[in-house]
């Protein structure tokens, strides 16, 4: 069954370059300027219309799919949008014109239900980076730039303008279908629209609420030192406390997506990390390692006061150990803990089962019974499910006696795998799918090394043009010698000042920050949605029973290098769980 969606996933993209060749070179015979000079007034010939004197095409798109500037453009006319009360979800809409239509516009009306209630809408336009499948460059929608409801761009020839709109529910929103018209055209200097189109965009808010109690641990690095370096390389007028605010701006942004950081935003000690410990949203943070006794006394002193706080803090000093010497300094650093830290907690991913070490007999030393009893929360990379042979069921027996089960992913599994992963290049599904795959495996928690590793490819860092290389090309690792684009980095750096370039297939036109930002993902919005998806399936569980939920799940993925390609099959996957869980509310 899987087989067959990849094999069409994947024929399919080959037919759409071809078309998109063809495209292109038909168009560029009309001149060397041919992607602006033709003003021609002219009824497009592709996509969806709303009327025959439209120059305008468009299409929707579903939440996993990517759709770059060169691309055919589809033929969804309409779309709806399901979501349960206090969560988010988002629509793709690409607007195209088979001719230079210089000012044009989109604009988001109210999303409103029969009886005048509103939904909360936010517009993004999707900025492209480039990045490659192991075939050659490509630019691929990414960057989620907010703008203004309504946004003027520059509509050039045959390209197509990608939009996302944002839709959020609450706890009090009330069910039941909503609608907005969205309408997009050409724009007079002086504001006057011409020639304007519309799409209905429809929203369907299920009568359940998400749980915060379901939504899974996450444990996600926020570099504060590379984020004051960014900013004072490029606002010399930059404050301490204006950087300050800037980690909470990102740290705040993780949390509106469902993950926490490892560090809070203010030392354990400080009163002000009092309210983000007893945040629900904050499911864990990490307690600074320190061989200080008496500091490390007194996190333990503060936390141990409070039940939550405690059970949320977890110690991470030590990564991926291998050798005899990394192990020798993890059993130092955990006999250590247990003297000073009762009942700590403690994560120490790893990436190979069996190390490099060997015990006293002579016989291999393995992580995944090494560090029983020592690390309580159980962190493998994802492939070593399938890799290390019996250390799945070692693991089950200690998530059985206790111990936390999470996974990670970083710049393995390896793009060229069948794995899901978190890349750019990837479609979108393979991003979403990865959390059904955590559900399936009893996984609860979720570990990603860092969101802001903004590599900028030179040696002394922040040279002039490193904010348009990181807007540019999402390559950040460069040193694995892998395809790795967006590893690392789920957000990027909105700098007061800083213009994202117009040129051909990258941007819509000149737009400037005007504050200092995070900038959200399409990626970093797959993540939050996939987490939010775990939660329904640990909804549809208790609710339906195990064997009902599986049923589903198996329709969307049977193991990790199997599951569907189609983002028609896993878009209905999601609609019946979502079903079934309302019809069990009741």
């Amino acid at each position: 069954m899987f087989d067959f969606s990849k094999t069409l996933f994947y024929l399919k993209k080959g037919v759409a370059a071809v078309l998109s060749v063809i495209l292109l070179t038909s168009a560029a015979s009309s001149g060397s300027n041919w992607w602006i000079t033709d003003s021609k007034f002219s009824v497009s010939y592709h996509g969806c219309r709303d009327s025959i004197f439209s120059v305008y095409s468009y299409s929707f798109a579903d939440s996993t799919e990517k759709i770059n500037s060169t691309a055919p453009l589809g033929r969804k006319s309409n779309q709806t949008v399901y979501l349960a009360k206090g969560e988010g979800e988002y629509a793709q809409i690409a607007i195209r014109s088979k001719y230079y239509r210089g000012n044009s516009f989109i604009s988001v009306g109210e999303m409103t239900n029969a009886a005048g209630d509103k939904l909360e809408t936010e517009l993004y336009w999707e900025y492209e980076t480039e990045a490659s499948d192991g075939t050659g460059f490509e630019l691929y929608p990414d960057a989620l730039v907010p703008v203004s409801n309504p946004y003027n761009f520059r509509c050039l020839k045959e390209t197509n303008y990608v939009f996302l709109i944002k839709i959020k529910t609450t706890a009090e929103t009330k069910p039941g279908d909503y609608s907005a018209t969205i309408s997009f055209g050409s724009a007079g200097a002086n504001g006057n629209k011409h020639e304007t189109s519309s799409a209905k965009l429809n929203v369907h808010v299920w009568n359940f609420e998400v749980s915060e109690s379901d939504i899974m641990r996450t444990a996600v690095g926020l570099s504060k030192s590379l984020i004051n370096a960014l900013y004072k390389a490029f606002d010399m007028d930059i404050t301490n406390e204006q950087l300050q605010q800037l980690y909470i701006d990102y740290y705040e942004m993780m949390l509106d997506h469902n993950i926490s950081c490892y560090d809070l935003p203010y030392s354990i000690l400080d009163s002000r990390a009092d309210a983000y410990m007893s945040d629900p949203r904050v499911k864990s943070f990490c307690v600074p390692y320190t061989e200080n006794e008496s500091t490390l006394r007194q996190y333990y002193d503060k936390l141990s006061q409070n039940e939550e706080w405690l059970a949320k803090a977890y110690f991470y000093p030590i990564d991926e150990p291998k050798t005899q010497e990394q192990l020798d300094r993890y059993v130092e650093i955990t006999n250590y803990l247990s003297r000073v830290w009762p009942g700590y907690k403690m994560v120490t991913p790893f990436c190979a089962d069996k190390t490099e070490a060997v015990d006293a007999q002579g016989n291999a030393i393995y992580n995944s019974i090494i560090q029983t009893n020592k690390s309580t929360i159980i962190c493998p990379v994802t492939y070593l499910i399938n890799d290390s042979v019996g250390m799945l069921d070692r693991l089950y027996q200690r998530q059985a006696n206790g111990e936390e089960f999470w996974w990670y992913v970083c710049c393995g599994p390896r793009p060229n795998s069948d794995y899901c992963n978190l890349f750019v290049q990837f479609p979108g599904f393979r991003t979403r799918i990865l959390f059904w795959q955590q559900y399936d495996y009893n996984v609860t928690g979720f570990l990603f090394w860092s969101s802001n590793y903004w590599y900028t490819g030179s040696p002394t860092g922040w040279e002039v043009n490193a904010l348009t290389k990181i807007w540019r090309n999402s390559r950040t690792t460069e040193f694995t010698g892998y395809d790795t684009y967006g590893d690392g980095f789920l957000m990027y750096p909105g700098v007061k000042g800083f213009s994202l370039e117009s040129r051909r297939f990258l941007s819509l036109s000149e737009y400037e920050f005007d504050r200092n930002m995070p900038v959200s993902s399409l990626r970093l919005e797959l993540i939050s949605d996939g987490i939010e998806d775990y939660a329904y399936l640990k909804m549809a569980e208790r609710l339906i029973g195990k064997d009902k939920t599986d049923k589903i799940l198996s329709k969307v993925t049977s193991d990790l290098t199997h599951y569907t390609y189609s983002d028609s099959t896993f878009a209905n996957a999601r609609l019946e769980l979502g079903n079934a869980i309302e019809r069990a509310s009741k």
